[in-house]
């Protein structure tokens, strides 16, 4: 993998986590211009700045070096080699999304069926008053 690789990596890696190259310095405890300057690659990858990012994201120093990430169509960072921990991350992005979605959805229907319910019971109400009514006619 070429040098510029790793870096592209650790600026996918820090994109999908939604910080900013300013908000990521201050969380690694740098300044600004040493992060910038780490993930551009005008210093050198083998840092004290590798090792806290790594920590930070819970990547390894070798998968941020020698992987290959990607973003697939959400945007969700995944490891083209060995990225188990990332795609699950995504799956289980998607799942929990889906859910949300059915639980949505099901809250329709539940009001729609207490919706149903309710003109039944008008009906089966009004069906019985107009039973007594016939019955009292005959």
């Amino acid at each position: 993998m070429s040098r510029d690789k790793a870096h592209d990596n650790i600026r996918r890696i820090r994109k999908s986590l939604g910080l900013s190259q300013a908000a990521m310095a201050e969380e690694l405890g740098i300044g600004r211009t040493a992060y910038i300057n780490f993930e551009t690659g005008r210093t050198l990858l083998y840092s004290r700045n590798l090792v806290k990012f790594s920590a930070y994201t819970g990547i390894s120093e070798s998968s941020i070096i020698c992987s290959e990430f990607r973003e697939d169509s959400e945007g969700s960072l995944l490891r083209d080699e060995g990225g188990e921990q990332l795609r699950m991350k995504a799956v289980r992005e998607d799942y929990e999304k889906r859910i949300a979605e059915l639980q949505e959805k099901l809250a329709e229907v539940d009001a729609s069926l207490k919706h149903q319910i309710q003109v039944s019971e008008s009906l089966i109400k009004t069906n019985e008053f107009l039973m007594g009514r016939l019955d009292k006619n005959d």
